[in-house]
């Protein structure tokens, strides 16, 4: 067919990304305060090296997140200052695989936790953060603390992200109240490209 060859350039790939832009557009509004876990096994582990990552501001060492999900706690912090939440930081965001075997992985929790059962909750074996969609807030009442979990989640910060974070695509692991993650569809989480005008979506 001819039809193909009618659409070059710039103007193939400009239709292309609109028409692949409209399609996720098809997503259904996430509600408030709802798990949408981000796993390992869906996605990739990113490399240290990887041009998707980019800087976020820290309560401590330098931090980075995938640049999708960047943008979404960007947008986040603007909407939280203009309710009185200023200077939002986070205390972990991407990180590299820690464990040298799945030996060592439940061995650690036997010691912290008493089982591997008790622990997993706590600590994964393959952890978000190993995307680049998963981080730890670190301000305002929050961090990545267990023994303080219930005090967090009565802090004004975590109500407000409760009520909140979902219009901006950031959703909660419920049982710890620092711990929230931005799932995206695969294809834009490896290219790095928007895929929707609006951040609330359930994908």
């Amino acid at each position: 067919s001819p039809i193909p060859f009618l659409l070059l350039g710039g103007g193939a790939l400009l239709l292309w990304r609109s028409l692949s832009k409209k399609k996720y557009q098809d997503y259904p509004p996430l509600p408030p305060f709802t798990q949408n876990r981000v796993k390992v096994g869906d996605y990739e582990r990113l490399p240290t090296d990887s041009p998707l990552l980019v800087p976020v501001a820290s309560s401590g060492r330098p931090q980075r997140l995938h640049v999708l999900a960047a943008k979404r706690l960007d947008a986040l912090k603007e909407a939280a200052a203009r309710d009185g939440f200023n200077n939002i930081l986070i205390s972990s965001g991407w990180r590299p695989h820690r464990w040298r075997s799945r030996e060592q992985y439940e061995q650690v929790l036997r010691e912290r936790y008493g089982s591997v059962a008790a622990g997993r909750g706590w600590l994964a074996y393959n952890s978000p953060h190993e995307t680049g969609l998963a981080f730890d807030f670190g301000s305002h009442g929050l961090a990545p603390i267990s023994k303080t979990n219930a005090r967090q989640k009565r802090t004004p910060f975590y109500k407000w992200l409760v009520a909140n974070a979902h219009r901006f695509g950031i959703t909660p692991y419920a049982k710890e109240a620092w711990h929230w993650e931005v799932k995206v569809p695969r294809e834009a989480w490896a290219s790095g490209e928007e895929f929707t005008d609006d951040f609330g979506v359930f994908v």
